[in-house]
């Protein structure tokens, strides 16, 4: 990591260091606050406002997925970015993605973004990120249109194969049924992570007085240091 990048620091929502249902393979997932879109039915209106989550240096967001990767339960695949928008952080994000490449990772980024907006932006930070990038679920969500592959929750959105890590895996990944994990926090409060269907989505919400929770709620996990457990949908996910 150079010292430009040392200089840089993330707006971050959430942070969760192991997770199976966020893309290819065991993931770390890092999870930024802000986005300039609203798409109607996004599942994290929380993280879309700039004000909220906290700055925190790239170093230090590398340093949580670098202690990811020496969980007991095994190494990680990669690191996935959502959100949020992670190209409203392109620069900074691009220093992480590179760091983590460094130490063996695949990254992949949920992007409300079309690929053709990626590809023809002149910003430099964006095409930092996408050269730093693995994989890109690229395209705004649309609702009443469902998507036909376990990591678009829409039919427009696309898959952005920046380099061939995760092409076979992603062509394989049609057959398989989309997955959730509902985990128990330090704090008691069980929270829910990839991809819930409607029912289920809107169970979550109905019971949220019970302490079950999905992207809301946040707040009271930015704590110093690394955010504790936190459950939440993707930026291009549909609401309950």
């Amino acid at each position: 990591m150079n010292l430009t990048d040392q200089g840089q620091a993330v707006r971050v929502a959430a942070f969760e260091p192991r997770s199976l249902v966020n893309g290819p393979g065991a993931r770390a997932v890092l999870w930024v606050q802000g986005c300039g879109r609203r798409c109607p039915g996004c599942f994290n209106p929380d993280f879309l406002p700039r004000i909220g989550g906290r700055d925190v240096p790239v170093g230090e967001v590398v340093g949580w997925i670098a202690l990811a990767t020496e969980s007991v339960d095994g190494r990680l695949e990669g690191v996935t970015f959502s959100g949020g928008e992670p190209f409203d952080q392109a620069s900074a994000l691009a220093a992480v993605a590179r760091a983590v490449r460094g130490l063996g990772l695949g990254v992949m980024i949920f992007s409300g973004n079309p690929q053709a907006a990626l590809l023809s932006k002149g910003e430099a930070g964006w095409k930092e990120l996408i050269e730093a990038s693995d994989l890109i679920v690229a395209g705004p969500y649309e609702r009443g249109s469902p998507g036909d592959h376990p990591l678009l929750s829409s039919g427009n959105q696309e898959l952005m194969h920046v380099t061939e890590r995760y092409r076979s895996w992603a062509e394989t990944a049609r057959q398989r049924a989309r997955k959730v994990e509902i985990k128990i926090g330090t704090d008691g409060v069980v929270r829910m992570t990839g991809f819930p269907g409607e029912k289920m989505r809107a169970g979550v919400h109905r019971d949220s007085h019970f302490g079950l929770q999905s992207g809301a709620d946040l707040q009271a996990c930015q704590l110093p240091g690394p955010p504790a457990l936190l459950g939440v949908g993707h930026s291009a996910n549909p609401e309950p």
